[in-house]
C-alpha cells in the first residue's frame, strides 16, 4: 500500500513539474520584441530620468494634436485605427506608457499614475506641442484626466474611453477599477502569490481570456492580437514592472478633483463593458460640467477597437465642434441612435448631454 501511494505521489510531482515546464517562459530580449512592433512612424524618446519611451507621430503634422494615451496591460497599437481614421485631420501622438509596451521599465520603477502624466508632459512638451485633446483608454484614462486635473491650461480637449478613476465598492486599492466579471489576469495580478506563480510562466492564455472578456463580440481578438498581447507582456523587464505596480496601493484622493475639469470632455462608454461599468461613465459626466456620454450598444471596453469608425466619427465631430473647426455633429438632448439598416448588424449608441 505505501508503495503504491509513494509511485502515486512520484506520478503526481512529476506531471505538476511537467506541466509547469511546458507553461515556462523566460522573458525575450527587448531588441527582438522591439523589431517585431515598431513600424515607419515608430520613435524613442529618451527622458530626463533615463526612461526610454516609444512613441508614434504621425498623421496630419499640420493638424490640431491628439494625444492617445492606453489602458492597463496594453500599448500604443491599440489606436492605431483611429490613428489611420483621425490623421487626415490631426496630428496623432501616441505613447507607450512605462512599464508598457516597447517602453517597458524605466529607472526608478515609479509606475503611479503621477509618473504616468509626467511621462505625458514630458513627451509632449519635448515634441514642440503646447496645447493639444487628449484621450484616454481605461487606466489611461485615469492618467489623461490626471492630467487634466494638473495642467488645465495645456488641453483643449479630454476624452475618456472606459475611464477608470472612481475606487471599487470593495476599495480595491490596485491600478484596477475591475468588477467581479473582469479579465482573471487582473486578479492575479492583484494578488503577491497570483504574481509570484505567473512570473515565469507563459501568459498567453490569460491574456487571450483578458482580451476575451475585454471585448464584448470576442471574435474579434485573433491570434495576432493575442501573439502581440504575450509577447509584449514577456518583453524583458516587463513583467517585473507589471508586478510592482500592480502591489504599489494607490490613492484616489485626486478623483475628488474630478469635477475642476473645464477641458471639454467627451466620454465613450460601451454597454458591455466587464471592467468598467456605465455607471462609472455616469459618475464622469455628472462630476464633470458640460461633458458630453455617449453610450455604444453591445461594445465592450475598447470602443476604438471594437467599434472604430463611430468612435472615431464621434470623436472628429466633437473636436470639430471645440476646436471650431466645423459643425458639432454629436445632437443635443438625450436621443437614442440606430446606425443605418444597411449596417444593422454594427452596435447603436446613445447619447447623454
Amino acid at each position: 500500500m505505501w508503495k503504491f501511494l509513494k509511485w502515486t505521489m512520484l506520478i503526481i510531482v512529476v506531471a505538476i513539474v511537467g506541466a509547469y515546464l511546458a507553461l515556462l517562459q523566460f522573458d525575450i530580449p527587448a531588441e527582438e520584441v522591439d523589431a517585431l512592433y515598431t513600424n515607419e512612424e515608430s520613435e524613442f524618446m529618451v527622458l530626463d530620468n533615463g526612461a526610454r519611451v516609444h512613441y508614434r507621430d504621425e498623421g496630419n503634422p499640420d493638424g490640431p494634436p491628439l494625444v492617445l494615451i492606453h489602458g492597463s496591460n496594453a500599448s500604443l497599437h491599440t489606436w492605431e485605427l483611429w490613428a489611420a481614421d483621425l490623421g487626415d485631420q490631426f496630428r496623432i501622438v501616441s505613447m507607450d506608457l512605462q512599464g508598457h509596451g516597447l517602453t517597458g521599465p524605466v529607472p526608478g520603477n515609479d509606475y503611479s499614475i503621477d509618473a504616468m502624466a509626467r511621462l505625458v508632459d514630458e513627451v509632449v512638451t519635448r515634441l514642440g506641442i503646447d496645447r493639444f485633446s487628449l484621450a484616454g483608454s481605461s487606466m489611461g484614462g485615469t492618467t489623461a484626466w490626471t492630467y487634466a486635473v494638473q495642467h488645465p491650461d495645456r488641453l483643449n480637449a479630454l476624452i475618456l474611453v472606459g475611464s477608470s478613476g472612481y475606487p471599487d465598492d470593495d476599495d480595491n486599492d490596485n491600478d484596477n477599477d475591475e468588477e467581479d466579471e473582469g479579465p482573471l489576469v487582473f486578479k492575479i495580478l492583484s494578488s503577491p502569490v497570483g504574481r509570484a506563480l505567473v512570473r515565469n510562466v507563459s501568459p498567453r492564455m490569460l491574456a487571450e481570456e483578458g482580451l476575451k472578456t475585454s471585448f464584448f463580440d470576442d471574435s474579434l481578438v485573433d491570434e495576432a492580437m493575442v501573439d502581440r498581447y504575450t509577447t509584449l507582456a514577456v518583453r524583458e523587464g516587463s513583467r517585473d514592472a507589471t508586478s510592482i505596480r500592480f502591489s504599489t496601493p494607490r490613492s484616489y484622493e485626486l478623483a475628488l478633483r474630478i469635477p475642476e475639469i473645464t477641458a471639454p470632455t467627451l466620454i465613450l462608454q460601451g454597454d458591455g463593458d466587464l471592467l468598467i461599468s456605465v455607471p462609472h461613465a455616469e459618475k464622469f459626466h455628472a462630476d464633470i460640467a458640460g461633458s458630453k456620454l455617449i453610450i455604444y450598444e453591445d461594445v465592450g471596453h475598447m470602443p476604438m477597437e471594437e467599434n472604430p469608425e463611430q468612435s472615431a466619427a464621434d470623436v472628429r465631430g466633437f473636436l470639430n465642434g471645440v476646436l471650431g473647426l466645423g459643425e458639432v455633429d454629436i445632437p443635443q438632448g438625450d436621443r437614442t441612435f440606430k446606425l443605418p439598416s444597411s449596417t444593422t448588424s454594427e452596435p447603436g449608441r446613445y447619447l447623454k448631454s
